[in-house]
């Protein structure tokens, strides 16, 4: 996966691109400590839950919480948006979560 600079206002935000040509933004606590810390999470299933989600939430700050099936793990990912809905933030098994 690669990573391009996107010329946006928040040089915070990155879009990866992948060699199938999505393109998925990021924000650089994503890139830096959520990936660091969970290297197993493939961009695949991220973005299979934004596209399929099971429930969806909106925190009190705005971001906004996807849960979705990940059928090779037989467990739930939640993966947290900011606000616009598209820039990932979190993403993590939720073991909580029950459909």
């Amino acid at each position: 996966m690669q990573a391009v600079q996107q010329t946006a206002p928040c040089s915070a935000i990155t879009t990866f691109k992948h060699r199938w040509q999505w393109e998925m933004k990021t924000t650089a606590y994503f890139r830096t400590s959520v990936m660091a810390r969970r290297p197993y999470l493939v961009m695949e299933w991220i973005e299979h839950v934004l596209k399929n989600p099971i429930r969806t939430e909106v925190q009190p700050n705005g971001r906004i919480r996807y849960w979705g099936y990940v059928a090779e793990m037989d467990k739930y990912l939640r993966v947290v948006t900011e606000p616009d809905g598209e820039t990932v933030h979190n993403a993590f098994f939720d073991r909580r979560f029950s459909p």
